[in-house]
């Protein structure tokens, strides 16, 4: 058949099948190398810049408690302050 490149309906269903087959490998083969591309940058990325998001975030829990315990000793110095300075007046 002309319009069919000489191939037979079937024939050039099977090609067409084969060509797509194909394609789709190549572009999931494509996919990957990109996805392991840029999964070395990011963590070539993290090495050079020395952040680590986790320790990042475990080092902002660690400050808010710091700085948590920093305000309840605050306000206690503030009470016993205010008591002394009561007996004084008193």
């Amino acid at each position: 058949m002309a319009g069919l490149g000489g191939h037979s309906f079937a024939g050039y269903g099977a090609e067409l099948m084969a060509t797509i087959g194909r394609d789709t490998a190549t572009v999931d083969a494509n996919r990957q190398a990109g996805e392991t591309i840029v999964d070395s940058l990011d963590l070539k990325r993290q090495q050079l810049s020395g952040v680590s998001l986790d320790e990042e975030a475990a080092d902002l829990a660690k400050w808010q408690q710091s700085y948590q315990a920093a305000a309840r000793y605050m306000q206690t110095v503030n009470r016993v302050t205010e008591m002394a300075l009561g007996l004084l007046a008193g």
